[in-house]
């Protein structure tokens, strides 16, 4: 039977009752015939990370644990890693001494079983005296991710100042999730690199190996590296010589190579850069070639960047070529901490390994 209401709306009685309106919460009835009050879902949370409710708290910024200087001056190996599983330390310093502890564990572990001698570690003391983890200051994503840091491991071992030896462990965010898809080693003792990725494959069920980078990437580097470097520095020709200074080297195709030209070096000097990158309409890249075939006769675009040295700030090594096992390697230098020249290579390396291009 169905009632037809006046154009003035329902009847009164169907009003919301007085105690509603005092704040009560009105009641519903389940399947079983039990009444509860209504929930409000307008505020709810979140706990499993589906999406449902309102959206989470923004969280609060992270704390740096080392500035972005302590990257600079090392030379690095490249690693991709595929996601890690159960890696909850990147939002929060506070979980990091628990992480330091198990990973100091691990290794002192394995150098009791023999790995010291299994490994090649070297001789010395062999004893693992400091693991420490925490953020660096260094905002590879921006604004709109600030609390997406790199994570950097620090391993001494040794006894006395003589003789200890301290390994860097980087692993680099992403821009799109919360894995770390880059891992940078830098170790006096190579075998200490092996039982940390041998750590992160086993207990986070992670594939981790060498990272090349294609020829396009490394042309899309040198060209963010040549159009951001300072070219205020016109009325000091000595520092514009040895700071802008730019070396590239590229590699002949097999074709090529077995009949002994393997690769060729150009050497870029400030006054070049000015004028490759002068125009307006036309790419760094686009000059380069066309400037590299008036003088050589040689097509560029046949070639492959392999090795590219920015001045006193960034030095890259794709990896190709290298032999197998060796990936990129890479090098910051002081120079590199100016015009976001740091954030802008270490964000590179995490589109190549979560794009492969």
């Amino acid at each position: 039977m169905s009632r037809l209401y006046s154009q003035t709306g329902p009847p009164a009685a169907l009003a919301q009752p007085p105690r509603w309106r005092d704040g009560a919460q009105p009641l519903s009835t389940n399947s079983r015939g039990l009444k509860r009050p209504l929930q409000d879902y307008t505020n709810a949370r979140d706990p499993k990370g589906k999406g449902k409710g309102k959206a989470k708290e923004q969280q609060q910024p992270v704390e740096a644990w080392k500035q972005a200087e302590a990257l600079i001056g090392h030379s690095f190996s490249v690693y991709r890693l595929s996601p890690l599983h159960s890696f909850d330390h990147g939002s929060s310093r506070a979980s990091f001494p628990a992480f330091a502890k198990q990973l100091k564990h691990y290794l002192a572990q394995q150098l009791a079983l023999g790995a010291d001698s299994e490994l090649n570690l070297g001789g010395g003391d062999p004893s693992i005296t400091r693991v420490e983890a925490g953020f660096v200051g260094a905002q590879l994503h921006g604004e709109e991710h600030p609390n997406r840091l790199p994570i950097l491991i620090e391993v001494d071992r040794g006894a006395s100042d003589e003789s200890t030896t301290t390994s860097l462990f980087v692993l680099l965010p992403s821009s799109s999730s919360t894995q770390y898809p880059i891992l940078l080693t830098k170790s006096p003792l190579p075998a200490l690199t092996t039982l940390l990725i041998n750590y992160l494959s086993t207990r986070h069920d992670t594939l981790i190996t060498p990272l090349r980078l294609p020829p396009p990437s490394m042309l899309l580097l040198l060209e963010s590296l040549v159009a951001g470097r300072d070219t205020s520095l016109d009325d000091d020709p000595v520092a514009l010589e040895t700071i802008m200074q730019t070396s590239a080297t590229f590699a002949f195709p097999g074709s090529i190579a077995k009949e002994g030209l393997g690769s060729l070096t150009l050497t870029l000097p400030p006054a070049l850069l000015a004028a490759l990158t002068s125009s307006p309409t036309i790419t760094f890249i686009e000059s380069l070639t066309s400037h590299f075939q008036q003088i050589t006769s040689l097509n560029l675009s046949q070639l492959f960047l392999v090795r590219l040295g920015a001045g006193r700030g960034t030095f890259v090594h794709s990896g190709q070529g290298a032999g197998e096992g060796v990936g990129a390697k890479l090098k910051l230098y002081n120079k590199a901490k100016e015009e976001g020249e740091l954030e802008s290579v270490l964000k590179m390396l995490v589109r190549v390994a979560e794009t492969g291009k």
